[in-house]
């Protein structure tokens, strides 16, 4: 079976350039497997920006707590982002977000964001 192309990706830019920061972008709740399979260095956390925008909290807060319980470190090579290029600002795609306050009332609504 041949080798995961993006391990031997970050296997060798480790042994060649080893100052790189390799940033990824990884959807469908991947962001973990990136990471700690993959072994890239920061991962965009889409999961973050998706549930929040569908205030999936629960979910998110579900989220959360299999990374620290799988290994708590993870979380610290997470990018959460508000918003891309692609997609708008999450504070007015958002279904209930009527101005730019999307962001603090995501903070004091979900507990897995404090």
């Amino acid at each position: 079976m041949p080798n995961e192309f993006w391990r031997e990706v970050v296997d060798r830019v480790a042994a060649e350039v080893p100052d790189t920061l390799l940033l990824a972008e990884a959807f469908w709740l991947l962001e973990g497997y990136f990471v700690r399979t993959l072994g890239m260095h920061r991962v965009y956390n889409s999961a973050f920006m998706n549930m929040l925008r569908d205030e999936e909290n629960a979910s998110y807060r579900r989220v959360v707590k299999d990374t620290i319980e799988f290994d708590p470190e993870v979380l610290k090579r997470f990018v959460n982002f508000m918003s891309n290029p692609t997609s708008g600002r999450r504070s007015t795609s958002s279904a209930r977000a009527t101005s730019t306050s999307a962001w603090p009332r995501c903070w004091r609504r979900c507990p897995a964001c404090r």
